[in-house]
């Protein structure tokens, strides 16, 4: 992705992974609106579909409505809680203006997974004008063998470490303290999602061993309340779930919290 921004030539861009499905009309949808709103960020809804099955996937959470202005137009302070949870960390489903990302020197980071997020949420916290297309404009296909996804695994901790990239990044472009709810409750929402959804054994075993380590100090997880973490209380059950089991005590069975 990298090699094709810095390629890029046109007055937009879109990076779009090859085993997705796209509306024929998604690229005149997207490219009218950035014109008409002069939106750096334009983002469409998409659905998804599991690759194994080829059933649909309740797909409503990728753009959170209930987090967003009545307006399909808005700027990041408008969503000031919600900037780092009211959309997805993934490109694909996000058109840009080119000339915004080469202003804000934003580029991917080295890492072998999660490196998705920190461009992607850069740009909404950069942006003047974010734009919402409430139109399912992709099919993501889902648990594809021999997917990205799938070198989770293989690089357990690079979720972290995308994580305090994007968090200096945020302060050094003094943008840490205005978003500061919103990061932390993502942070703490991605973490927890990323132990409790790993599956593999040897992965699932090094993050659980960073987590009763206090491996995670940029969470700041010792002097964040749960009154302050509380965008989704829900996620705390879980946490201490995956508490218990990092420190070898009995697994609490899951839950749907």
């Amino acid at each position: 992705r990298n090699t094709g921004l810095d390629n890029a030539i046109g007055e937009f861009v879109l990076m779009l992974d090859s085993d997705d499905i796209y509306d024929a009309s998604m690229f005149e949808s997207m490219h009218s609106r950035a014109i008409e709103t002069n939106a750096e960020v334009v983002a469409c809804r998409s659905t998804l579909f599991d690759d194994a099955s080829g059933n649909e996937l309740d797909s409503a959470w990728v753009i959170k409505n209930n987090q967003l202005p009545e307006s399909d137009t808005f700027s990041p302070l408008e969503i000031q809680d919600f900037v780092f949870t009211s959309f997805m960390g993934w490109p694909w489903d996000k058109f840009y203006k080119r000339s915004f990302l080469e202003e804000n020197h934003l580029r991917f980071p080295k890492l072998s997974n999660s490196e998705d997020l920190y461009l992607v949420f850069l740009s909404i916290a950069e942006a003047s004008t974010i734009s919402v297309i409430d139109d399912s404009l992709i099919r993501h296909r889902m648990n594809r063998s021999g997917s990205v996804s799938a070198s989770r695994a293989s690089a357990p901790l690079d979720f972290y470490r995308s994580i305090c990239l994007l968090k200096k990044e945020l302060a050094r472009r003094n943008l840490l303290e205005r978003y500061a709810w919103s990061f932390y409750n993502w942070a703490f929402e991605y973490l927890v999602w990323n132990i409790d959804t790993m599956d593999n054994e040897h992965g699932r075993k090094v993050q659980l061993e960073a987590l009763a380590n206090h491996d995670f100090p940029e969470l700041e997880l010792e002097y964040r309340s749960r009154a302050y973490l509380s965008l989704n209380p829900e996620h705390h059950k879980t946490y201490l779930r995956l508490l218990r089991e990092a420190y070898g005590m009995q697994p609490i069975a899951q839950t749907n919290g």
